[in-house]
């Protein structure tokens, strides 16, 4: 599990068509900062317990309780949470689930990234529902029981009341750039620059890198890094790997270099990370 899901998407594994994972974190847990992405999944973030920022294209909000995130395909987003007790649901499909819901209702989502609000009754059938999926996308035997769980969800948000639509829906732009993101999701170790990622997505070096920057709110060098200290992130939580074997996976050139833009990024070192992410006093020596 990703100790830091506040701004990192679950990821679908080959024949999923769904996913939803219940985040409930302390106070004492640290907030990773905000990482501005896409995927080509749909998602759903139904946050309980939190205060932060929500980015939508280029719009921001103040983010809190009883929100509804509503995110389309390749529609770029980013949250920053602040520090404290926190609770939220991330649901993430595929877009043919939305396909078979507009054939058989009436009812729709809006186009383009969205932040909603249920009433009352909505929100609490939606806690149970989310809690329900969570339980079933576990168990593969139950794919259907799950995708009869989504349709509600995805019914009760396409009730909800919108309080802010995305400024710059997803469109040609971020499309063009999918190649080079899944290029970098594909295998975050290999050695991938700007000239490559540009020749992927069929544009020069210097438009890509703008359009890149203008889209993703940070250039591709920047990104890049990023992906790779959420990936280090995730292999310190979640294996016994040493910091130089965490390095070499991620494509980072070394142990050092990874604990100096790792505490530049989580504000601690990997050691601690690991420690602290496992529920063990970052100050206890081992």
């Amino acid at each position: 599990m990703n100790p830091f899901p506040e701004c990192q998407s679950l990821v679908l594994r080959p024949g999923q068509t769904v996913l939803a994972e219940v985040v409930r974190r302390g106070a004492e847990d640290p907030v990773r900062p905000r990482f501005n992405h896409f995927h080509p999944q749909a998602e759903i973030v139904w946050f309980r317990q939190a205060r932060g920022t929500l980015r939508l294209g280029g719009t921001e909000i103040a983010l809190g309780a009883g929100m509804l995130v509503w995110l389309p395909p390749m529609a770029p987003h980013d949250f920053e949470v602040e520090a404290g007790a926190r609770d939220w649901v991330l649901i993430q499909f595929t877009p043919a689930r939305l396909d078979k819901l507009a054939l058989s209702m009436t009812l729709t989502l809006p186009d383009s990234a969205a932040l909603l609000v249920p009433e009352a009754e909505g929100a609490a059938r939606l806690n149970l529902l989310a809690e329900w999926l969570a339980e079933v996308c576990s168990v593969p035997s139950r794919v259907e029981t799950a995708h009869r769980l989504l349709d509600l969800i995805l019914t009760i948000a396409a009730q909800a009341s919108p309080i802010m639509a995305a400024a710059d829906p997803a469109c040609g732009p971020i499309l063009r750039l999918a190649p080079a993101i899944r290029l970098i999701q594909a295998d975050a170790a290999r050695p991938l620059g700007v000239t490559e990622a540009a020749r992927a997505c069929n544009m020069t070096p210097a438009y890509f890198s703008r359009v890149f920057k203008a889209r993703m709110r940070m250039g591709f060098a920047e990104y890049l890094l990023d992906h790779r200290l959420n990936l280090a992130a995730e292999l310190l939580a979640s294996t016994d790997l040493p910091v130089g074997h965490v390095s070499y996976r991620v494509g980072i050139a070394s142990p050092s270099h990874l604990s100096r833009s790792f505490a530049t990024r989580f504000g601690t070192t990997p050691r601690e990370y690991r420690l602290r992410a496992r529920g063990t006093s970052a100050l206890r020596q081992a």
